[in-house]
């Protein structure tokens, strides 16, 4: 029973080895996109062009911008 539970426990440890290192090897080898540049400039761009083009929508934000 002793050599039973023994074996198990070398079984556990080379597995859970096993595993670390194939986490490590995942880790190192990944590629982490980057993620998007929203350039703030081209969204106050639009902003104002929509609300040069529509007073009523001008009007709308400035209702809303007060909560």
């Amino acid at each position: 029973m002793e050599n039973l539970d023994y074996t198990l426990s070398l079984f556990d440890k080379k597995e859970e080895e096993r595993i670390d290192t194939l986490k490590k090897e995942a880790f190192d080898q990944r590629k982490v996109k980057s993620d998007r540049v929203v350039l703030e400039e081209e969204t106050t761009v639009l902003q104002e062009e929509t609300e040069i083009s529509n007073p009523r929508f001008s009007n709308y934000l400035s209702e809303l911008s007060k909560y």
